[in-house]
């Protein structure tokens, strides 16, 4: 069924660290606002988005981390696509020792209205990304390259446009957002932890 104006697509980029491994995963809310599209061009074009963002990060990825899948669900009419590929990306690029599963730099995504705010944890990085527990100045750069690249609008080949949202889980209304923050201090994810992740 096409995409049509005003369908909300969940789109899930998921990485597992070894074959098989306990998965990172992150959703991002895209929200249709011009007009009707069909279902591969918006999985290619998720796709484009999905690498423009964690294409800023691979080269600190460990290179334990594969990008595996990326999971398409379009939950304004209950269609889910599956696991798609990605595009290029394959693994991390990063030789050091990988942090343990659950560090994670976390970004927020502001949308102007007092408690509204989307939130992503990062993960997979390694030992040689902190200096005196704070990110490196250089992962630093270039996780505000992805947040900004995980909050720009973008149109598919047929022209439809496609914002990142975030939910207001009261009234499930779209917000968008309009300014991110990058957290220097490394953040846990406690429930991405070896043998579960997420």
């Amino acid at each position: 069924m096409p995409v049509q104006p005003a369908h909300r697509l969940f789109a899930t980029a998921k990485l597992t660290v070894g074959s098989g491994g306990p998965a990172i995963q992150n959703a991002f809310t895209l929200s249709n606002f011009s007009g009707p599209t069909d279902n591969p061009t918006v999985y290619q074009a998720v796709t484009n988005f999905l690498e423009d963002v964690y294409g800023n990060l691979v080269a600190h990825m460990s290179d334990a981390v594969d990008f595996a899948a990326i999971n398409f669900n379009n939950v304004s009419n209950q269609e889910v696509s599956g696991d798609l590929d990605w595009n290029t990306l394959t693994t991390g690029s990063n030789v050091n020792q990988i942090l343990p599963l659950g560090v994670a730099f976390l970004v927020l995504f502001r949308t102007g209205i007092s408690r509204h705010v989307g939130k992503k944890y990062f993960g997979g990085f390694c030992e040689n990304n902190i200096a005196d527990s704070i990110w490196d100045g250089t992962i630093v750069t270039d996780m505000a390259a992805a947040a900004l690249a995980a909050r720009t609008s973008w149109s598919d080949p047929n022209g439809v446009s496609f914002a990142p949202v975030v939910i207001d889980r009261a009234t499930q209304t779209p917000r968008g957002i309009v300014g991110h923050q990058v957290q220097i201090i490394p953040a846990y994810q406690r429930r991405r932890r070896q043998g579960a992740g997420i």
